[in-house]
């Protein structure tokens, strides 16, 4: 994001990416923002699938991909606040999205090791910007689990909603796990944390 530009958290599509990115054409149609441009996803540099859409004056209509959990999802960015919010509320009225409450609940209802990952990089990808007590338990029961398909997702999880209370969660895992894989994927989370300037809670 480019420095001086309100970005919204990132609203997840009910819909499968397909579905989702022709719900996004239309409604950009719809309302007359004609499309900016395609980014190819490149997974081995972290870049999701994007396209981009004119909302307006230094707005910008963002639909993403989320390559780990396959989940697509919507963002407005923008050089004003109140322009971005008024923009999202525009698309929220023509894209069904899931409530931040209705990812947290997936969480919990999902019926194996797999589906609850793929669940909780969904909250990552929907978290709020401010710290929520509901994800950022479920990452650290998950994360302090034996299960080391829930542990990745919930570092994953992390990378998503890098709040200053993550940091202490994350370092506390490395000192006490021996999975190196993990321990890896961790400390490139912390990296990402002071790349981005992230401070200690």
């Amino acid at each position: 994001m480019t420095s001086g530009r309100y970005r919204s958290r990132n609203l997840i599509c009910q819909a499968g990416p397909t579905e989702a990115e022709d719900q996004a054409e239309r409604c950009a149609e719809s309302l007359g923002w004609p499309c900016r441009g395609e980014i190819p996803a490149d997974p081995d540099r972290g870049v999701p699938y994007e396209v981009q859409w004119m909302a307006g004056p230094g707005l910008i209509l963002h639909f993403l991909v989320d390559d780990v959990s396959g989940s697509a999802a919507v963002c407005v960015s923008g050089d004003s606040r109140d322009a971005v919010e008024a923009a999202v509320e525009l698309v929220k009225s023509q894209i069904p999205f899931s409530t931040f409450e209705d990812l947290l609940n997936a969480v919990d209802a999902a019926a194996d090791s797999m589906d609850t990952a793929r669940a909780l990089i969904r909250a990552g990808i929907g978290a709020p910007g401010d710290f929520d007590e509901g994800l950022f338990s479920r990452v650290r029961s998950l994360l302090f689990g034996t299960d080391p398909v829930l542990q990745e997702a919930a570092i994953w999880a992390v990378s998503y909603a890098p709040w200053p209370e993550f940091r202490a969660v994350l370092q506390e895992f490395l000192s006490a796990s021996s999975n190196e894989r993990l321990g890896l994927t961790a400390r490139q989370v912390l990296e990402g944390f002071e790349q981005e300037e992230i401070p200690e809670a």
